[in-house]
């Protein structure tokens, strides 16, 4: 008789590998204003100095301040100085890219973009270029091939030049007439060159190529509210841009600068004139917002009502689609065209934020008590 076979133990089935837990990924907040302006999809940066950022001979405590603040706030800066025609060429067969190179440069480190300022003004020439022994032609020629060789240059450079202001600052102050616009006598080049608008914006565009950028703008003071004391101004301005975009002119937005005052009402005007340059397919920059206490005592409820002026220029940028950038003209009162007294920047002169910072940063995230507080005072 047979042994039984041994009866065989079963093979236990395998336990299935746990499933790892996979957290829910982890988006931080954006912490910073340039994080948030980008969140937004809104360039904001500061017009800085080539010396205040570079110069070593500033105590450096400050310089690192400086530097910490520009690298932190914004996402695209604005040369105040260092790439105007006078600080590039005050002679005229010496072509100094120094300033202009190192501000470039700088903004490719911090992975921002640039904002070019100025190719044509009336002011800051040099000495030469106002000769009386310079024909028309020749000043035309001049114009040219300083806006090809600029425009040229900062092609491939860094981030590049996402906005050059081809002409700035144009249109003559103390006009009355709304229907027409008059140019005043802008150093070396109108009225010697009549067509110097066109020549300027073709030169550009030329130089250009086939590529999208650099944005050509027109920028200007006393021209950011369509009502008001600058009406007629912002009119005239609306009218020439108008008059270039039907020649077929190639001009793609305009700047207002909005250098004004703490006691100021008329920020749907600044929204009406942003819309009417929608209609003509243009972008608008706020270029450089400053906002000065002038004649009033500085106190907390001054500065609050300048951190509701600044949060209602922003909330309006914000709103209207074709308004892209905005643009403080320096980022401290204790370096300021205006002077410190006027304390029209988001920090003061030891670099601490004041509400203005605040103002701004709480607009951005979309809280709107700061602009609810302008409207209540302006309504």
């Amino acid at each position: 008789i047979p042994e039984p076979e041994p009866e065989l133990e079963p093979i236990p089935e395998p336990e299935p590998e746990p499933i790892p837990e996979v957290e829910d990924p982890i988006i931080s907040e954006p912490s910073t204003l340039r994080e948030i302006a980008d969140a937004r999809g809104l360039y904001y940066g500061a017009a800085v100095n080539y010396w205040r950022i570079t110069d070593k001979n500033t105590n450096s405590g400050d310089r690192k301040q400086y530097n910490n603040i520009v690298k932190t706030d914004y996402n695209v800066l604005v040369a105040e100085n260092a790439c105007k025609f006078y600080t590039i060429r005050r002679q005229k067969d010496d072509w100094n890219w120094s300033q202009c190179d190192a501000l470039i440069d700088i903004a490719g480190e911090n992975g921002q973009q640039f904002r070019g300022h100025t190719l044509s003004w009336n002011k800051w020439q040099p000495d030469w270029i106002m000769s009386t022994s310079l024909s028309a032609s020749q000043k035309r020629t001049i114009l040219k091939e300083h806006i090809t060789r600029v425009i040229n240059r900062y092609k491939s450079r860094g981030p590049g030049f996402y906005t050059w202001d081809v002409v700035n600052e144009a249109i003559a102050d103390g006009q009355t007439d709304m229907t027409g616009y008059k140019l005043k006598k802008l150093g070396p080049w109108y009225p010697d060159i009549p067509d110097y608008l066109e020549v300027a914006f073709k030169a550009a565009d030329t130089a250009r190529g086939s590529s999208k950028y650099p944005l050509l703008f027109y920028n200007d003071y006393g021209i950011g509210s369509a009502v008001g004391i600058t009406a007629v101004k912002s009119q005239q301005t609306f009218n020439m841009v108008k008059e270039l975009k039907n020649k077929g002119v190639p001009i793609d937005g305009v700047g207002f600068q909005l250098h004004i005052q703490i006691e100021y009402g008329d920020v749907e005007g600044v929204r009406t004139n942003i819309q009417r340059y929608a209609r003509l397919g243009l972008e608008v920059h706020l270029t450089e917002v400053d906002i000065r206490k002038a004649g009033l005592k500085w106190n907390s409820n001054t500065e609050e009502r300048q951190a509701e002026v600044y949060a209602a220029l922003m909330q309006v940028c914000l709103d209207e689609p074709n308004c892209t950038s905005f643009l403080t003209w320096g980022l401290t009162d204790k370096y300021t065209w205006l002077g410190s007294s006027k304390r029209p920047l988001p920090y003061d002169e030891n670099y601490e934020p004041k509400m203005a910072l605040t103002a701004l940063e709480d607009t951005l995230r979309g809280d709107k008590k700061w602009v609810n507080a302008y409207y209540a005072r302006y309504p």
